[in-house]
């Protein structure tokens, strides 16, 4: 794979970077060059956090002539080392797209020294990368940010709605059993309130939600109930495990995974479905084919258009090719499955219904994850790149482009 010479054309890119940035300066054209800065100084803030700030204050050309930093460049090279085959495809790359002007800064500026074997990811903290006397790799300063890698806060509105449920539903049972278990419980939930405002949590805005529902209040309380069980681990309590085999898959069964309330086991086949079982022994029932959501208003109605099957386990059948890829959506209401016909499918879980095909990958895809707040979910594909998506919009969101080969798996941080 191509992969392994990226490191060294993105060493090299850095001062060619620097250099055209100047030189437009150089020319008056300060308004391309602060295009120029918006557009690509991202692709170097990491190891020249400090260089770019420098760079971004220079707006004329007496700006370059007079700053130190903008000196160095001019007046020395700037040394990169370069495997052959690396310097190869630089050097193919600017004559094929006839970048004539790059040349020339490659040429002028930059002194490459060719190496046997491979180049180091790290190579620019060596002596002779860069230029002499200036700090190359800046990640110490990057790595100072502060990192919130805490799970994504509540949203305002449920945690108010939760608590309010707690309080009207131990104010209303009083002292029996029930009541009993809401103050347990607002008990619980004021002390998760507590350390989540005493821990490093990413801001609720960092990530665009649509408005919250009935569904999510409830979910949270289901959380509450099942943090309440939870025994402190030791040597009197120690951790449990429960294995399950699926037997006679016939080497078909591509993926697998388990609802996050331990509920559902969802597994793609090579016969182009996906089957879904019960941990819970319960069954599985959609609705009946005359099931008409406008006209059915309560539980009760709900409850007898449904299916009056038993069965524990369910086909989902939509995809015309081996599914690679299925994820539980974090309250075990959504299923998504991607799969060699190159789509991704959405499917509701209290319906046992397709209800969206995504469409945009031109190869099959290997790898589909929900968010851990579901709403968001990402895909992997062969043909190498990966994919943002929503839930409420057929297209993608994000299409995340470089590799050179596959990309097999994909995941969300823990906070989105």
């Amino acid at each position: 794979s191509l992969d392994v010479y990226k490191h060294e054309l993105y060493a090299a890119s850095y001062p060619i970077f620097v250099h055209s940035y100047m030189d437009l300066l150089m020319r008056g054209l300060n308004e391309k060059a602060e295009e120029f800065m918006a557009l690509y100084s991202g692709d170097h803030v990491v190891n020249h956090g400090k260089d770019i700030s420098v760079l971004q204050t220079l707006k004329t050309a007496g700006h370059v002539e007079e700053n130190e930093l903008t000196r160095l460049f001019r007046e020395n090279k700037y040394g990169v080392r370069m495997t052959r085959v690396g310097f190869e495809l630089l050097l193919s790359f600017l004559q094929d797209h006839n970048h004539t002007l790059l040349m020339r800064t490659v040429n002028q500026h930059l002194n490459i020294r060719t190496v046997d074997g491979t180049v180091p990811i790290n190579s620019e903290l060596e002596a002779d990368v860069g230029i002499t006397g200036h700090t190359q790799n800046q990640l110490d300063r990057f790595n100072s940010q502060d990192v919130f890698l805490g799970s994504a806060p509540m949203d305002a509105f449920v945690r108010d709605e939760v608590e309010r449920t707690l309080q009207s539903e131990a104010g209303r049972r009083g002292k029996d059993a029930a009541g009993s278990e809401a103050a347990a419980l607002l008990e619980t939930f004021t002390r998760v309130k507590q350390e989540n405002a005493a821990s490093s949590l990413p801001a609720r805005e960092a990530v665009p939600m649509p408005p919250p529902h009935g569904a999510e209040i409830e979910h949270q309380i289901a959380s509450l109930k099942a943090l309440r069980k939870r025994i402190a681990l030791g040597p009197a309590a120690l951790p449990s495990i429960c294995m399950y085999t699926l037997h006679n898959t016939g080497n078909s069964m591509n993926c697998a995974v388990v609802s996050d309330d331990l509920s559902l086991l969802a597994g793609g086949f090579a016969e182009s479905y996906v089957k879904i079982w019960s941990l819970k022994r319960e069954p599985l029932r959609g609705f009946q084919s005359s099931f008409a959501p406008v006209t059915t208003a309560t539980e009760e109605e709900i409850e007898a258009v449904r299916e009056k099957t038993t069965d524990d386990h369910r086909k989902l059948i939509a995809h015309s090719g081996p599914v690679f890829g299925v994820d539980i959506s974090y309250d075990s209401r959504y299923l998504v499955s991607c799969s060699e016909d190159k789509t991704t499918r959405l499917w509701s879980l209290d319906t046992y219904t397709n209800v969206v095909c995504y469409k945009g990958h031109n190869h099959p895809i290997w790898d589909v994850a929900f968010a851990p707040q579901g709403f968001y979910f990402a895909t992997a594909s062969h043909d190498r790149t990966a994919r943002l998506w929503s839930c409420d919009h057929i297209y993608a969101l994000r299409i995340f482009a470089g590799h050179l080969s596959d990309v097999n798996c994909v995941r969300f941080h823990p906070n989105s």
